[in-house]
């Protein structure tokens, strides 16, 4: 879907942002709930980064989603962000978790890859069969 770019250009997006260690370029302005930076453009509210892109690299393909490289949602630097299938960005949010939605420690010895590609807590598997069995 194209983004409606109105005006902007990545000197206004750069000129309401503020620069952290990283070369994050961190939006001061109104951010949705879920913490990503959003912009105004034609009376509607967009997400800064997805406008940052499009000016800096042209239209994102379509089927596929950006994703933050440097994990800040408020990030608009177009050089943070890339393309990316919405099955690898699902795999990439999972893959950065430390720990399970139960708490247990994700690492290699507690996590089980299904052939299917989905993945275990093996903690939480056993836990399961042991409340199955009872």
């Amino acid at each position: 879907m194209p983004v409606p770019l109105k005006v902007w250009t990545l000197d206004e997006i750069r000129a309401r942002t503020e620069r952290d260690e990283g070369t994050c370029w961190l939006w001061t302005r109104s951010t949705r709930r879920d913490g990503y930076a959003q912009i105004m453009s034609r009376r509607r509210c967009l997400a800064a980064h997805r406008v940052a892109f499009a000016l800096a690299y042209g239209e994102i393909p379509d089927g596929l989603h950006l994703h933050h490289l440097c994990g800040v949602r408020r990030c608009v630097n177009p050089a943070h962000l890339t393309p990316i299938t919405q099955a690898v960005h699902n795999r990439l949010e999972a893959d950065a978790r430390a720990t399970c939605r139960n708490g247990h420690p994700r690492d290699a010895l507690t996590t089980y890859y299904r052939p299917a590609g989905t993945r275990e807590c093996r903690e939480c598997a056993r836990e399961a069969r042991g409340r199955r069995a009872a």
